[in-house]
């Protein structure tokens, strides 16, 4: 079907079942480079154009994790992806063409290439912050995690509660201690494990599920190692916590009256 609206062109694929894009990231944090289908293509702009795929190798921001960046491209179209979102089952790759005029058709098979260096940064970082927590409470504390923010500039996790100063200072260096120390003494073979368990079946296995997560849905739960009690992921991680090399604990800020930021950083 074809559509003009506001004098752009809008191509998009009619389907009699809904779409769905396999999150091949998910399986292989190591992949950076794929083909693909193009199920769907909608020009929002003369510039801008959302490409649905079958599958995909690219993380949509989420997580607390940034999103990934590269290409599509198929000959000599290239096809610049500038963002993601999660739309349904599927994921929308938003971006723009780098020759105007030349472009994908529903049904082309596509080459999939991002970032790798970035993609490798993202998943130092989103499992250092998994190891920061798990960490911190291996140290006694009960402070809940309330959210994860895994970006290069200002990553951090935050907890419910209260520390005071001198509490904020002893927690910056113990803490930093117990992640290196964890890193270095973690043998080889307690690698980094992903399930997809039932709504049930993580409710057994954590005690408690987030309550964005809707009932009946599948949950992929994430354990950076066997100390790990495990949490919902959907991210991507390293095969092992020694593939992050070292962390520094930056700081420990306030954060409201109810809550403290850990900042940290992969070095």
């Amino acid at each position: 079907i074809r559509d003009r609206y506001m004098g752009v062109q809008s191509i998009i694929c009619m389907e009699s079942v809904p779409l769905v894009t396999k999150k091949v990231y998910q399986d292989d944090t190591y992949k950076f480079e794929h083909n693909a289908k193009v199920l769907k293509i909608e020009s929002k702009t003369a510039t801008e154009h959302w490409i649905i795929l079958d599958e995909t190798i690219f993380h949509p921001q989420g997580g607390g994790q940034p999103s990934d960046e590269g290409q599509l491209i198929k000959g000599d179209i290239v096809f610049d992806v500038k963002g993601l979102q999660f739309e349904g089952e599927t994921i929308v790759h938003k971006g723009a063409y780098a020759k105007e005029g030349a472009e994908f058709k529903v049904g082309d098979c596509v080459a999939l290439k991002i970032n790798q260096e970035q993609r490798v940064r993202n998943a130092k970082l989103h499992s250092a912050g998994h190891l920061l927590d798990m960490c911190y409470h291996l140290l006694g504390y009960t402070h809940p995690e309330t959210k994860g923010y895994h970006f290069s500039a200002g990553a951090y996790v935050e907890f419910q509660g209260k520390l005071d100063a001198k509490e904020k200072d002893k927690v910056k260096l113990d803490l930093e201690k117990k992640i290196n120390d964890t890193i270095k003494e973690t043998p080889e073979s307690d690698v980094l494990t992903a399930k997809v368990c039932s709504y049930e079946e993580a409710g057994k296995a954590l005690g408690e599920i987030p309550s964005y997560l809707k009932p009946g849905s599948n949950v992929r739960i994430v354990k950076i190692c066997s100390m790990d009690k495990g949490g919902p992921c959907g991210g991507t991680h390293v095969r092992h916590i020694k593939e992050i090399g070292a962390v520094k604990v930056e700081k420990v800020k306030s954060a409201g009256s109810k809550a403290f930021r850990i900042h940290y950083q992969v070095v």
